[in-house]
């Protein structure tokens, strides 16, 4: 069971994983020490993403995957569908970016940990683990053919009630999860596996390093998948879903709901015409939750007024009590100031002493 050369593994993982001689093999002591490995194994390989809907549709994704330890890595979609296709995932181990070319837009995330968990992290996993039934076999990776462990993880509620199913190839050799299927009632809905894989490949230089291009607008990375604000989940959010109506020229191309730890944010996306192509427009509603979270650090929100003030990541920003508003575009001030104060206007409507508003979401409400 010993790691490829110069494969680095945390100690107390080692330690829980190794077995003493004639002591059977502990499953969740393999596992803890695989799910800890994520960011720390050198390979390359081409991952493939299967899934199916509750209406049984299936839908198969295909990355280009390169990974080093420190949490670097580049993924590149090459197969899956058409808005996919073409994107990439970029981290450094600090940063991630996830490059979206059809839209020219990069999402930049929070802070990372470099890949690494700290011993308290990791300490936390493996107890976490103790609630799961975990069975190991030894076998083989059925697409890349490597020695791996078999392990069927089974979550229970306290009165045994099955809750979920997960099945995982481990390599006997590395600890990287070769193979990662997800069951429901009995039926696979998800499988993650490697069609080809190599360790410890030579790395381009300067693969997992990223500048964003003049045209791409950089915006934060949610913490969670976005949900599509459809017109029923508008009228539920309320005021927070409520919408805003933009410069004539400006198109309508979407709604989401964000969030950013607890904080919520409703998100607008707009497309402005502009010699040369058309360039992404995103207005940010954030919900008044009274802590600070990564979408207040990356646009330095902080001590706004109610008139559009320039900050960050080429947005301007203004408070109009009780939410706080951004929006962002490469567009350029002399667009984006007067689009600015005519959204700042219609979220203050009416100004103050006179009267009720005309609508139920100010002058421009149509």
């Amino acid at each position: 069971m010993r790691p490829a050369l110069g494969q680095w593994i945390p100690i107390c993982a080692l330690i829980a994983v190794l077995p003493a001689a004639g002591v059977a093999e502990d499953g969740r002591a393999i596992l803890a020490t695989a799910l800890s490995m994520r960011g720390e194994t050198r390979m390359s390989g081409t991952e493939v993403t299967e899934r199916t809907d509750p209406g049984g549709r299936r839908t198969v994704v295909e990355r280009r995957m390169v990974r080093d330890v420190g949490g670097k890595e580049f993924a590149e979609f090459t197969k899956g569908p058409e808005f996919l296709v073409g994107q990439k995932v970029i981290s450094d181990g600090h940063v991630r970016y996830r490059v979206i070319p059809s839209r020219k837009v990069v999402l930049q995330s929070a802070p990372l940990d470099g890949g690494v968990l700290s011993d308290m992290a990791r300490w936390r996993k493996i107890q976490a683990l103790t609630q799961l039934t975990v069975e190991v076999q030894r076998g083989k990776d059925e697409s890349t053919g490597r020695d791996a462990h078999i392990l069927t993880v089974k979550a229970q509620t306290r009165e045994g009630v099955l809750i979920k199913t997960r099945r995982y190839a481990v390599d006997v050799a590395t600890f990287f999860i070769l193979d990662n299927r997800d069951y429901h009632d009995g039926l696979e809905v998800s499988r993650t596996r490697y069609r080809s894989i190599d360790f410890w490949p030579k790395i381009p230089e300067g693969l997992f390093s990223y500048s964003p291009a003049d045209d791409m607008l950089v915006l934060p990375e949610p913490s969670m998948v976005p949900r599509m604000a459809d017109p029923d989940l508008c009228r539920r959010l309320g005021p927070l879903g409520a919408p805003i109506w933009p410069p004539p020229d400006w198109r309508p191309a979407g709604a989401f709901l964000q969030a950013y730890g607890r904080v919520r944010v409703m998100q607008m996306n707009f497309v402005a015409p502009v010699p040369g192509g058309p360039l992404p427009v995103v207005l940010f509603r954030r919900d008044v939750v009274p802590e600070r979270c990564f979408f207040d650090e990356f646009y330095g929100l902080g001590g706004l007024g109610v008139q559009p003030a320039g900050v960050g990541h080429h947005a301007w920003a203004w408070q109009a009590t009780p939410f706080t508003y951004v929006l962002a575009s490469r567009l350029g001030p002399d667009r984006m100031v007067p689009a600015a104060q005519q959204m700042a206007d219609e979220t203050h409507w009416p100004p103050p002493g006179q009267g009720p508003s005309p609508g139920p979401h100010g002058p421009h409400h149509r």
